[in-house]
């Protein structure tokens, strides 16, 4: 170790005291300043929210966009079936998002919880809702473009193998109605502005003749409906086309 020769005077005692314990190998300590640890996270959405029970994932992450994301525990399931679309997002930007049917009131405050967590969210949306279908994915609800479905029913393919409940593919005439194998109707899908085939018990599938007194027989079902609104299957597999597609 080197040894110091400093002597301190009266006037210079701070800095000799610091020259001499950088000469004993003693670095001085710096000074330190208040560290800014930024905004809080949940002030005005500047960083992600969680909310809810947070044991089995029960819980709702709000995104810095106020987008959210349920909690695994709010999107696990077996099958279609236990899948529903329930509202999504803190700022009404008709976001959906798919949760398991036994639990849509539980997510629903979890939601609420978590948006007032994240503070205003500012302005509000002017928007449509998307025509979404919840689905079953690897064990997970999800929301599904209805064009991006990997099997729906409609009169070409009235029973789809799509594991169970499956949803209507697009349709074209809102009221259009035909019996083929399944009742099918096309109608309006709830909140987007689109149509899609829904399955009901009777309709167009009520017992009627089949000799087709009241209409025109054609070939094929795709037939049918570009020249009636009303179609069913008779016996021989044709098909009665009760009324014009424009009645």
């Amino acid at each position: 170790m080197i040894r110091s020769t400093c002597t301190p005077g009266l006037m210079l005692a701070l800095l000799l005291a610091s020259a001499c314990n950088s000469l004993d190998g003693d670095p001085p300590t710096p000074a330190t300043a208040p560290v800014d640890a930024g905004p809080d996270p949940v002030d005005g959405g500047t960083g992600t929210v969680d909310a809810g029970e947070g044991p089995d994932g029960l819980t709702v992450r709000v995104e810095p966009s106020f987008d959210t994301t349920p909690g695994t525990g709010f999107t696990s399931c077996e099958e279609h079936f236990d899948c529903v679309l329930a509202d999504a997002g803190c700022n009404g930007c008709c976001q959906q998002s798919a949760v398991h049917r036994s639990l849509v009131s539980d997510y629903e405050q979890a939601l609420a919880d978590a948006c007032d967590a994240a503070g205003p969210p500012g302005a509000i949306c002017d928007c449509a809702f998307g025509d979404l279908v919840p689905r079953c994915e690897a064990g997970r609800c999800v929301a599904v473009e209805r064009g991006q479905l990997d099997a729906c029913f409609s009169p070409a393919n009235p029973e789809p193998d799509d594991g169970g409940d499956p949803a209507g593919c697009a349709c074209a005439l809102e009221g259009q109605q035909i019996c083929v194998g399944a009742a099918l109707v096309c109608e309006r899908v709830p909140r987007a502005a689109t149509l899609a085939w829904i399955a009901v018990e009777d309709g167009p599938c009520w017992p009627r003749p089949d000799n087709c007194p009241d209409g025109t027989v054609v070939e094929s079902a795709e037939a049918c409906l570009a020249a009636s609104s009303d179609c069913y299957e008779r016996d021989d597999g044709s098909f009665c086309a009760v009324r014009a597609a424009d009645e």
